[in-house]
C-alpha cells in the first residue's frame, strides 16, 4: 500500500477528487471546496506531474499516472466554470482555478492560463453584466493571481501578449464596482451585508488593478484614464466603509505612471478636458 504521502498516493487521491465536487455536492455543502483545496495542497498534488524526487522506474510510473489525473482533475474545474453547472459549481471553479494557478509548475501554468483566464473573465462580466456577484468577486481574485504569476514569467515566449489580453478585458468590468462603491458614500439600501459586499467588490478591484499596473503596464495604457478617474474616486470616497478601499487606491494611483500615462493627460483623466 503506498504511503499517504507517496508520489504512488498522489494520483489517487487526484482521481477521487472530481467526485467529491460535483455541482451538486457543491451546491449543497460549500465546505467541500475547502476540503477539496486543503487536500491539494498538502499533498502537493498540483506538482504532481513533476519528476522531482523520481528514483525508481515505479516512481516515474507513478508520475505518469499523476499527470493523466491532474490533468483530468483541472479539466473537471473547467467544466465547473460552465454556467450550466450553476452559480455555486462556478464559485467553486473560480476558487480552485486561483489555487492551481499559484500552485501548478511553471509549464503547465503557461500552457493553461490563457485558457482559465477566458473562463474567469466570462464569470466576471458574464454578457452585458458588470454586477460584482460573488461569483464575478471569487473570479475577479483567480485573474489577480493568474496576473501576479504571469508577471513573473514575462520572459517566456507568448506570456507577455496573453497577459496583455487579459488585463484588457478583466479591468474594464472592476473599474465598474469602484465606480459603485464610490458612489455609495458609505451606505448601502441592503443593509450592512450589502455594503460589505460592495467594500469587498471594491477591495478586489483595487488589488486586480495593481496587479495589472505591477506586471503588465503597458496594457493598462489603453485605459489608464479610465483607470485613473475610478481609482481617485475611490481613494476619496466618503464613509467609514470606504477608508481601506481609499487607502489602497491610492497606493495603487500612485503606480499609474507606470503604465506610461501623465495625471490628467486624457479626456476621461481626473483634470483631463472633455
Amino acid at each position: 500500500a503506498a504511503h499517504i504521502h507517496s508520489l504512488a498516493a498522489r494520483p489517487r487521491i487526484l482521481r477521487a477528487l472530481p467526485s467529491q465536487l460535483t455541482p451538486a455536492r457543491v451546491a449543497a455543502d460549500r465546505a467541500c471546496v475547502a476540503a477539496a483545496a486543503e487536500a491539494v495542497e498538502s499533498h502537493h498534488l498540483l506538482i504532481a506531474d513533476s519528476a522531482d524526487g523520481v528514483v525508481t522506474q515505479a516512481d516515474a510510473n507513478a508520475v505518469r499516472a499523476a499527470t493523466a489525473a491532474l490533468d483530468a482533475y483541472i479539466a473537471h474545474l473547467e467544466s465547473l466554470a460552465e454556467p450550466k453547472h450553476g452559480i455555486n459549481a462556478q464559485w467553486a471553479a473560480a476558487a480552485l482555478l486561483a489555487q492551481a494557478a499559484r500552485e501548478c509548475n511553471p509549464r503547465r501554468f503557461v500552457t493553461s492560463f490563457p485558457r482559465w483566464a477566458n473562463l474567469l473573465v466570462s464569470m466576471i462580466k458574464p454578457g452585458k453584466s458588470s454586477a460584482a456577484t460573488p461569483v464575478a468577486v471569487a473570479a475577479a481574485r483567480a485573474v489577480t493571481d493568474v496576473l501576479h504569476r504571469a508577471g513573473a514569467m514575462l520572459d517566456v515566449p507568448g506570456v507577455r501578449k496573453e497577459a496583455a489580453g487579459v488585463v484588457q478585458r478583466a479591468v474594464p468590468p472592476v473599474l465598474a464596482w469602484l465606480e459603485q462603491h464610490a458612489g455609495s458614500d458609505g451606505s448601502s439600501s441592503g443593509g450592512d451585508d450589502a455594503g460589505a459586499a460592495d467594500e469587498t467588490a471594491a477591495t478586489v478591484a483595487v488589488a486586480l488593478v495593481s496587479a495589472a499596473l505591477r506586471g503588465h503596464p503597458a496594457a493598462v495604457r489603453p485605459r489608464a484614464d479610465a483607470v485613473e478617474t475610478a481609482l481617485v474616486r475611490a481613494m476619496l470616497a466618503r464613509g467609514a466603509v470606504s477608508a481601506v478601499v481609499s487607502a489602497a487606491a491610492g497606493e495603487c494611483l500612485a503606480m499609474l505612471p507606470r503604465a506610461g500615462a501623465m495625471p490628467g493627460s486624457g479626456g476621461g483623466g481626473v483634470g483631463g478636458g472633455g
